[in-house]
């Protein structure tokens, strides 16, 4: 038995799977996968000479401060219960993140509006 399994039995839970990017399942996930990649091309684009891995901390930063409509919280909240401080050194990176996210916010909002819309 694999350890997935073996935890499922353990705790008297199913372990059910999904298919590979099913909207129904996969969705937010898929979100923020789509989110980060549109935020990362854009900070590259206003930081074309640093290496885009120097944008993972503020991106990161960014989506762990950022509220979920369904928890009224944020990720960083949820998990140390307190609300996520920029301070200092992090006040540019995070004015970079807030342009990078509404360009990413924007990016994601047309392609929904572009697939409910074909739909329907």
């Amino acid at each position: 038995m694999g350890f997935w399994m073996g935890l499922f039995t353990a705790l008297r839970t199913k372990l059910l799977y999904t298919a590979a990017y099913h909207p129904s399942t996969n969705g937010q996930s898929e979100r923020s996968n789509s989110t980060a990649e549109i935020w990362l091309r854009r900070w590259q684009s206003l930081h074309q000479n640093v290496d885009c891995d120097e944008g993972l901390a503020p991106m990161q930063a960014l989506l762990n401060a950022s509220e979920n409509a369904s928890t009224d919280a944020t990720p960083h909240q949820l998990m140390f219960g307190v609300r996520q401080a920029f301070v200092g050194f992090l006040q540019a990176s995070r004015q970079d993140a807030d342009e990078c996210a509404k360009c990413a916010a924007m990016v994601v909002k047309k392609q929904y509006d572009g697939k409910t819309t074909a739909e329907n």
